[in-house]
């Protein structure tokens, strides 16, 4: 089976008519198998665009096996109830046209609130890794965590899993997150390139 999940993730204190209008309007497009890629390319977000690529490419891959397709719409907001009946009309238009991507493609759409999201919340990420040391870690002081000197390389693997992505489930609280080819991810990869002997881990501690 295939899945493709859609989020609409809205800070609004409640659901809305419009945020359907867009993906209806694009999406039958954009998972369209005989799109066309430069008419596209000029006016669509390019990670959006990638990414249903990508959807397209594993659907072409497997269409010999006739796969069934599920598609899974998510709306998210901070709504204290649930969705107006117009919302979920709206909603349900999506789904059907959803439904027409193969003849085996099932939708749904999903509505979150926000005592949903407060309990998904709470649940927390659970994850497990392996660090390897190069020496004996240090205890702090309250018990509370450790401090220990471990080699780049033996790091990488840590935060990586073996398709040499990062694992975001060990990144999920943390507020200094990836923000992409910036100045300053641009300054520190320059930093490890150059090989000047700079105190590299002292600069650049930002890892909570």
């Amino acid at each position: 089976m295939i899945e493709l999940v859609l989020l609409q993730a809205k800070t609004s204190p409640g659901y809305q008519e419009t945020v359907f209008e867009k993906p209806h309007f694009h999406l039958p497009t954009l998972l369209d198998m005989s799109r066309d890629e430069d008419e596209l390319t000029a006016h669509t977000n390019a990670k959006l665009l990638e990414r249903t690529r990508r959807f397209l490419h594993v659907l072409e891959d497997l269409a010999s096996s006739f796969p069934q397709v599920h598609v899974k719409v998510i709306y998210a907001s901070k709504a204290a109830e649930g969705p107006h009946p117009n919302v979920k009309a709206k909603g349900d238009r999506l789904r059907r046209e959803l439904a027409k991507i193969t003849s085996d493609t099932e939708a749904t759409i999903e509505y979150l609130n926000a005592a949903d999201l407060r309990e998904r919340t709470a649940r927390g990420a659970k994850a497990v890794a392996q660090l390897v040391f190069s020496e004996t870690p240090m205890s702090t002081s309250l018990g509370e965590g450790y401090v220990c000197l471990a080699r780049l390389d033996e790091y990488y693997k840590f935060i990586t899993s073996e398709n040499q992505a990062l694992r975001l489930e060990l990144f999920e609280s943390n507020v200094r997150d990836y923000a992409g080819s910036t100045s300053v991810n641009n300054a520190i990869s320059g930093t490890l390139k150059s090989g000047t002997g700079e105190d590299f881990w002292w600069f650049n501690n930002g890892v909570t």
